[in-house]
């Protein structure tokens, strides 16, 4: 395999995933490796684009913001990912109040509306 690989035939179209005689991988083939590898390792069944999820919601939770993610992934805007992340979006941005109120407080964000409630002048009452 090494000599097919370093020869003058392998790959001539510089594939970033070729098969492994060098050509074009095909989409059934993909999909049947796929199946094979999920099988052996005993891991649920789902579709090769569960990945792109995935890598979605993983770099979603790292910190990473929707239109860096959107332009990795090859999307033109990031309203789809608005959509199909708000479940990760949400718990990010607990994550990222939860940051910023032990920043200024120490304190988790709940405790810094609960100070601040406390801490409140009364309403006046309107008559």
């Amino acid at each position: 395999m090494e000599r097919w690989v370093n020869s003058a035939d392998w790959n001539q179209q510089r594939l970033v995933f070729p098969s492994t005689t060098g050509t074009v991988l095909f989409r059934h083939n993909v999909r049947r490796a796929w199946l094979d590898l999920i099988a052996r390792d005993g891991l649920p069944v789902y579709g090769l684009h569960a990945l792109r999820h995935t890598c979605a919601s993983l770099t979603l939770q790292a910190g990473i913001g929707l239109a860096e993610i959107a332009a990795k992934l090859g999307d033109e805007n990031t309203a789809f990912g608005a959509r199909a992340y708000a479940h990760v979006l949400q718990a990010t941005k607990r994550q990222a109040e939860d940051r910023f109120g032990r920043f200024l407080t120490g304190r988790p964000s709940d405790w810094i509306v609960v100070e601040i409630l406390a801490n409140r002048p009364p309403t006046p009452a309107i008559t």
